[in-house]
């Protein structure tokens, strides 16, 4: 896809199927993100300064993303850092992260977080309570996994809306000490399998190694360790 208009700014009140063109123009050629900025979220500077990498010719190094961001000043509540010490509320006076046209969007309703499209009809959306500084992480891997049968669960609360949606699936979950090179190699596990592994396939970034298997919600199959082989001897045909 050409660079030119895969950067956009927006504001106004959009609906919830704002972005519903755009997704199916790009369907299986590309991920489409939907950025909101916080005014009063300190750290929203992290997705800001995603959006200067992007601007400074960074977009071109991912040929496959299309991405809008704009600008939101509802009050968010109880920020805290990587350590859980309360930071600063900025004042939504304040012009730093841009000019004071707002975005507002029914699918980010608590006024920041992202949404993730890898087709029309299947986002995943993260909201109030998600760690920014892993935000571009989630971006660069939703972007290698795009065009597999695997799926980025962007925290522990999408895990949480996967298990309470009655899902079927496997999670395979992957804590910050886990090596990348581990994880691309359960990957090419996985991708090994093509179109006949008909399960979907979820990689979380959570606090171990583990894969599991859930049947409407319910774990079926738990296994230690990432052996994708292993644990498919254990699924059910």
């Amino acid at each position: 896809m050409p660079t030119k208009n895969r950067l956009n700014k927006v504001n106004g009140n959009l609906n919830e199927k704002a972005f519903l063109k755009v997704t199916k123009q790009i369907e299986g050629r590309g991920v489409v993100v939907v950025a909101m900025v916080n005014r009063t979220c300190a750290e929203c500077d992290k997705i800001q300064l995603f959006v200067k990498k992007l601007e400074s010719g960074w977009l071109k190094k991912l040929p496959n993303l299309v991405f809008f961001y704009g600008y939101n000043e509802t009050t968010v509540d109880k920020q805290v850092d990587d350590n859980g010490r309360p930071i600063p509320a900025k004042k939504s006076s304040e012009k730093a992260l841009g000019d004071s046209n707002i975005f507002n969007w029914p699918l980010l309703p608590d006024g920041h977080g992202y949404a993730i499209y890898t087709s029309p009809t299947d986002v995943t959306t993260c909201t109030d309570d998600f760690n920014h500084a892993e935000f571009e992480t989630i971006i660069i891997d939703t972007l290698r996994r795009f065009n597999s049968s695997i799926r980025t669960l962007p925290n522990m609360g999408a895990r949480k809306k996967f298990i309470d949606g009655g899902g079927t699936g496997i999670v395979v979950e992957t804590s910050g000490n886990t090596k990348p090179s581990k994880i691309h190699d359960c990957e090419n596990q996985i991708k090994a399998y093509g179109e006949k592994l008909r399960i979907p396939i979820y990689f979380l970034k959570g606090l171990g190694e583990n894969m599991t298997y859930y049947i409407n919600g319910k774990p079926m199959v738990k296994l230690a360790g990432l052996n994708f082989d292993k644990l498919l001897k254990k699924v059910p045909a």
